[in-house]
C-alpha cells in the first residue's frame, strides 16, 4: 500500500500562479481559485516542480535516471504502476474570511531600447508573501525518503521568477491518517460514502459520442461509475498482497458487484430520477405516463434533475455542482476546458459480495483517502472516506416491498443502473421470457414504459483495449409490468439483490420494484409543484419578467438620459439603498433646467417615486398582471435595493429595445 505524505508550502515572497485565463477589464494574469474565491496551487503545478527537483537530485547523486519517468509517468501513458505518485491540489492552511486580502494587483511593462515598449503593460494578480498552502501526496513507501529530500530542493515556483516573485519553502512529512471508522465485519453488502476534497472528473470514454461533448470542452459524468471503484479496489489489493489477489481475482472481477456512487442530496443518498413525468407550464399538473398512459395536450416532460430523493411520495430532485478548469496540451499548447465535480460533494455507493468473508479485506482497500477519476496524478479526485460499513440492503430498497406485503400482479420496475438483457448471445433490451423465469411466474408483459438509451463502454487495462460497447436502458428507466400470476416476495428480493442482465459486476442491472410508485405526485399541490418550477422564487422571477416586458417607460427620454438614471440607481444599490443621488438628479432635471426639459423628467420622476414607495407585490400585480404571484412570495425579497434593481432592469431593457 502507498504512503501518504503531507505537503506544506510557504511563500517567502509574493508569487504569481497563473490560471491560464484573464479577467475582462481586470488582470491579464488571473490566479487559480476554488469556488469560494480562495487561491490554490494546482497539483499539476507542484507535480512539475517536484519532477524537476527529483530529476536534479538523481543526476547529482548518480541514481537511476529512469526513476523520474517511473514515478511521474510520461505523455500518452496508460495504466498505473505501484510507484506512480499521486498529488492533490494545495490549498490555504488558514484561509481568512475575505479571499481578497490574500492578493493584490501588480503591473509590469517590457523595455525596448531602454524605454517602455508600447502596448506591453500587463496586470497580474499576485499572492502575498507569508501564505501557507498544504496538500497531500501518495507515493510508494520505498520512495518516501527520496520525495522528502526532493521537496526541500524546490525554491522557486510560479511566474515572473526573474523579477523576484515565487520564492518558496516546501516540506513533506508522513501524514497521520487516523480514522474513526470501526473495523468492518463479514457481510455481503458494504455501503461507503466519499467526500471530494478536490474536484473530480469522470470523462466519457467515447469522446466523439459523449453527451454534451463540445469541441474543446470535456464534460464529466455526474456520478462515480462502479467500474472506477472496482478498479481502485483491485489495484490497491493487488499492490498490498499480490498472492492473495491472484487467488481471489476471479471472485472480485466476476462475482462482486460494484454499484455506481450517486450524489448525496440534502444529507440523504439519492437514486436516479424516474423517467416518464410530465407537467404543464403553469406547474398545476404533475403526473407519470406510466400511471395515466396519455400525455395531455400542451404538457412537456417535467424539468426534473438527474437524481432524486423521495419523501412521502414527493420527488426532491437535484444535481451535483460542477466547475471548469482550463488546461493546455503539452505539445501543441492548445487550450481546452475540463468539467469536474466540485469539491465538497458527497457520493454514496454499494458493494455486493457473494462471500461475506471478503468484506474486511475489501474494506482495507479504502483506507482514509482514495484517488479516483481522471487527472488523479495531477491533483484531481482526492476523496475522503467518510463512511464504510456493513448494510442489510441498499438505501433505495426502502421504496420497495416488504416481506409482509401482499405482492400485486402489476409492478413498477425502475432501472437503478444501466440495464440490458441478452438473448442468444446478443443484447435484446428487456426479455419478458427471462424476466418471467426470474420472477417465477408464467408470463410477464411490459404494459407501458418510459425509457432512454445509453452506450455502456469500458476499457480493459490488462489487454490495453476497449471492451465491446453495449446499448442499455439508462438509469431511471421505468417499466410497468403485468405478471400472471402475481410473483412471490422472495423473487423480488432476490432480483433486487442480485440484479439482472449484463455486466452486473460493473454495477449494471440493478432494479427496484417500486411499491407506491402510483402515489408519486399525488402529494399536496404545493409540495409536488415545488419540483417543477413553482417555488416562491420561480413565481417572483416570472412576475418580474412579465412586468418588465409589459410595462412601458413613461416620457420621451433618450437612451443616454435613461442610462444616466440607471447609473444613479446602480450607485444607490452599491451604497446600500441610499437615494440621495437619485433624488438630486431627478429634482435637478425636473425643476432647474427649464419647463420643456423638466416636463420630460416629471413623469418619470413620479413613476420612480411610486415604484420605490410601493410594496413590490403591488407593483408587480398592478393591472391584473401575474395572478399566480402570492404576497408571501415577496415578503423576504422586498426591499429598497430590490425595487432599485427592478428599475435598473427596466431601464436597461427599454434602452436595448
Amino acid at each position: 500500500m502507498k504512503q501518504i505524505l503531507k505537503l506544506c508550502l510557504t511563500l517567502k515572497s509574493d508569487a504569481i500562479f497563473g490560471s491560464g485565463a484573464s479577467m475582462p477589464g481586470g488582470e491579464d494574469i488571473a490566479l487559480r481559485t476554488d469556488t469560494k474565491g480562495f487561491p490554490l496551487i494546482a497539483g499539476s503545478t507542484f507535480k512539475g516542480l517536484l519532477r524537476e527537483s527529483v530529476t536534479d537530485l538523481i543526476a547529482w547523486s548518480g541514481g537511476d535516471t529512469a526513476l523520474p519517468t517511473l514515478l511521474f509517468g510520461e505523455e500518452g501513458r496508460t495504466g498505473e504502476d505501484a510507484r506512480r505518485i499521486i498529488f492533490s491540489d494545495l490549498t490555504l492552511k488558514d484561509p481568512p474570511e475575505d479571499p481578497e486580502v490574500c492578493t493584490s494587483l501588480r503591473t509590469f511593462t517590457q523595455l525596448e531600447n531602454g524605454v517602455v515598449k508600447q502596448g506591453s503593460l500587463r496586470v497580474a494578480s499576485c499572492l502575498h508573501s507569508g501564505l501557507v498552502f498544504t496538500g497531500l501526496l501518495l507515493c510508494s513507501p520505498e520512495d518516501s525518503d527520496l520525495i522528502c529530500q526532493a521537496v526541500k530542493g524546490i525554491k522557486w515556483a510560479g511566474l515572473m521568477r526573474h523579477r523576484g516573485f515565487g520564492r518558496i519553502q516546501v516540506s513533506a512529512a508522513p501524514a497521520e491518517c487516523t480514522s474513526a471508522r470501526a473495523a468492518v465485519k463479514p457481510a455481503k453488502l458494504l455501503r461507503y460514502r466519499l467526500k471530494l476534497r478536490t474536484p473530480m472528473s469522470i470523462p466519457w470514454l467515447e469522446r466523439s459520442g459523449a453527451p454534451g461533448e463540445v469541441l474543446n470542452l470535456s464534460r464529466t459524468r455526474l456520478f462515480l461509475p462502479g467500474s472506477a471503484v472496482r478498479g481502485m479496489v483491485c489495484s490497491r489489493l493487488a499492490q498490498k498482497d499480490p498472492v492473495w489477489f491472484e487467488a481471489h481475482k476471479s471472485e472480485l472481477l466476476e462475482r462482486v458487484s460494484f454499484s455506481d456512487a450517486l450524489p448525496v442530496l440534502n444529507g440523504a443518498a439519492s437514486l436516479p430520477t424516474p423517467k416518464g413525468f410530465y407537467a404543464d407550464k403553469a406547474g398545476t399538473r404533475f403526473y407519470s405516463v406510466l400511471k395515466d398512459g396519455v400525455v395531455q395536450p400542451g404538457d412537456k416532460r417535467a424539468p426534473l434533475g438527474p437524481f432524486c430523493t423521495v419523501d412521502e411520495g414527493v420527488l426532491h430532485t437535484g444535481r451535483p455542482s460542477t466547475v471548469k478548469a482550463v488546461r493546455s496540451a503539452r505539445k501543441s499548447r492548445d487550450m481546452f476546458s475540463v468539467q469536474r465535480l466540485e469539491a465538497g460533494q458527497e457520493l454514496e455507493g454499494m458493494i455486493c459480495l457473494t462471500d461475506a468473508a471478503l468484506a474486511p479485506t475489501v474494506a482495507e482497500a479504502f483506507g482514509t483517502y482514495v484517488w479516483l477519476g481522471a487527472d488523479r496524478y495531477a491533483g484531481s479526485g482526492l476523496c475522503e472516506v467518510e463512511k464504510l460499513e456493513a448494510a442489510q440492503a441498499p438505501s433505495w430498497a426502502a421504496l420497495g416491498y416488504h416481506p409482509e406485503d401482499c405482492i400485486p400482479d402489476t409492478l413498477y420496475m425502475m432501472a437503478v443502473s444501466p440495464l440490458c438483457m441478452e438473448r442468444d448471445g446478443l443484447p435484446c433490451g428487456l426479455d419478458e421470457i427471462q424476466l418471467a423465469e426470474a420472477l417465477g411466474v408464467k408470463e410477464v408483459t411490459v404494459e407501458r414504459c418510459a425509457t432512454s438509451l445509453t452506450e455502456s463502454v469500458g476499457y480493459n487495462r490488462t489487454w490495453g483495449c476497449a471492451v465491446p460497447s453495449v446499448p442499455m436502458y439508462e438509469s431511471g428507466s421505468m417499466f410497468r409490468l403485468h405478471c400472471t400470476p402475481a410473483p412471490a416476495a422472495e423473487s423480488l428480493f432476490r432480483i433486487q439483490k442480485e440484479g439482472i442482465g449484463l455486466r452486473r459486476a460493473e454495477g449494471c442491472g440493478q432494479v427496484l420494484f417500486w411499491k407506491d410508485f402510483e402515489q408519486v405526485g399525488s402529494a399536496p399541490a404545493g409540495a409536488a409543484s415545488d419540483m417543477i418550477g413553482n417555488t416562491a422564487a420561480d413565481r417572483l422571477r416570472r412576475a418580474r419578467c412579465r412586468w418588465l416586458l409589459e410595462s412601458r417607460v413613461p416620457g420621451k427620454l433618450s437612451a443616454s438620459q435613461l442610462g444616466t438614471i440607471q447609473a444613479e440607481c446602480e450607485r444607490a444599490i452599491a451604497n446600500g439603498g441610499s437615494l440621495d443621488g437619485l433624488t438630486a438628479l431627478l429634482s435637478f432635471n425636473a425643476e432647474e433646467r427649464g419647463a420643456l426639459h423638466g416636463d420630460k423628467f416629471k413623469e418619470i420622476q413620479k413613476c420612480i417615486s411610486q415604484i420605490l414607495e410601493t410594496p413590490l407585490f403591488e407593483t408587480l400585480t398592478r393591472n391584473g398582471n401575474s395572478q399566480q404571484l402570492r404576497r408571501s412570495d415577496t415578503e423576504n425579497a422586498d426591499s429598497t435595493i430590490a425595487r432599485l434593481q427592478l428599475l435598473c432592469d427596466w431601464f436597461d431593457l427599454s434602452r436595448k429595445a
